[in-house]
């Protein structure tokens, strides 16, 4: 484990990739950024969903994301 205070759980990943952790991190979160953004437009639509259920969706998300890669 380095030095990093973001999750470990894809070190392998980055060991195979010889990228630090902190970038994998970051580029999944990206990734995963975008597929949430089609599910959010789909399923969570305004028209369909209260805009206070999509603000604590985001809202968790988003602090999910931050702990991901930044940790404590």
């Amino acid at each position: 484990m380095g030095s990093s205070c973001g999750s470990d759980l894809l070190l392998p990943l980055s060991e195979r990739l010889r990228l630090p952790i902190e970038q994998v991190n970051f580029a999944m979160c990206q990734l995963f950024g975008l597929f949430a953004a089609f599910l959010f437009r789909n399923y969570l639509h305004p028209s369909k969903t209260n805009h206070a259920i999509r603000h604590v969706i985001v809202t968790l998300l988003g602090l999910h994301f931050a702990f991901f890669c930044f940790g404590r």
